[in-house]
């Protein structure tokens, strides 16, 4: 009887080591079962941190501060997890002595991400905050399915000499005519009737009197030429700034800017940004500035839809050429 459990007792402590040595050795490739949650975790991450510092930048603005912009360069996960095992026993034939075997495991896990920041200052920050958009861009989206009437009112100044809305310094409302425009513009996308073609060789003399050409610039003389005046990304984040509810007495005290009242004949603004004293619940994005919470509700589409198009403009201005990230080594041990 006594024999009968020394070998069962052997044997348990011989599998338990097995097991914990093979575990061991499957580890060497624990990095690659992480990939589906690691990039889906940090992905939402990183959207979340960018819809937070544009709308904070948003913020900042209405309160005549300086926005501040940080790009995630590059994100490396690391893992190291080592794991060991014991077993030991003594065995006595004769069990004069008694019988023991021992098991034991140890293990660590480390989870150590290297996350590089990119902040944009001088060059990059004109080229990619105060560069206008290419009306190409605009176009693009426009053909591509974007509201048209809602990508002019945000991305477009002017318009053949046809002004839209300026915040802040030279304030002033919509003029009647670009409302009218808008309209228009809405109802010729719906019926499918205008397409878009690019002309390489830029050719600006005779064409089909269908065609137009369009070109950057706040006014032409010619019929079938459109200038188009668009406005920068920090325009356009300092127009989508007189849009935010803030408290009336910031305003009386001179700590932020005043709205331009929004003349009858205009649409409806096109994005409403919220603010509290308590955090909001269910907010599709908010941030903290001044004691005060600022929000979108996560219930209201037209809002998210602008902001989501913001993101996108904001994405369409960014004409750096991008620098090669540096190249990072993480010990495998």
């Amino acid at each position: 009887m006594r024999s009968r459990l020394l070998r069962r007792d052997f044997l348990a402590a011989t599998i338990g080591l097995a097991f914990v040595m093979r575990f061991a050795a499957g580890c060497a490739s624990y990095g690659s079962v992480t990939l589906d949650r690691d990039r889906l975790d940090y992905t939402s991450a990183v959207a979340n941190s960018w819809k937070q510092q544009t709308l904070l930048n948003i913020v900042k603005l209405r309160y005549g501060d300086t926005p501040i912009f940080v790009d995630v360069g590059q994100i490396v996960a690391g893992y190291q997890l080592q794991v060991g095992g014991n077993a030991t026993g003594t065995v006595f034939p004769g069990g004069a002595a008694g019988n023991f075997l021992s098991l034991g495991a140890v293990g660590s896990y480390t989870d150590r991400p290297t996350i590089t920041y990119m902040p944009l200052t001088g060059t990059a920050f004109l080229r990619t905050l105060m560069t206008p958009i290419p009306p190409i861009r605009l176009f693009e989206l426009v053909d591509a399915g974007w509201a048209a009437d809602l990508l002019f009112y945000v991305a477009v100044q002017q318009v053949n000499g046809v002004a839209n809305r300026r915040s802040f310094g030279r304030a002033q409302a919509m003029v009647p005519e670009l409302a009218q425009l808008l309209s228009a513009l809405r109802k010729i996308q719906d019926s499918g009737a205008v397409d878009f073609r690019i002309d390489p060789d830029k050719d600006t003399g005779e064409r089909d009197r269908l065609d137009f050409l369009i070109i950057y610039g706040p006014d032409t003389d010619r019929d079938d030429v459109i200038a188009i005046q668009t406005r920068s990304a920090m325009q356009i984040l300092g127009i989508v700034s007189a849009y935010v509810n803030l408290p009336e007495e910031h305003v009386r005290d001179g700590r932020a800017f005043s709205s331009p009242a929004i003349p009858s004949y205009a649409p409806p603004r096109p994005i409403a940004i919220s603010s509290s004293t308590s955090r909001p619940d269910g907010a599709f994005v908010a941030v903290n500035y001044r004691g005060l919470w600022y929000w979108i509700d996560d219930h209201d589409l037209r809002s998210k839809r602008v902001f989501t198009f913001l993101l996108i403009l904001m994405t369409l201005a960014d004409t750096r050429d991008k620098v090669l990230p540096p190249v990072l080594t993480i010990p495998t041990q």
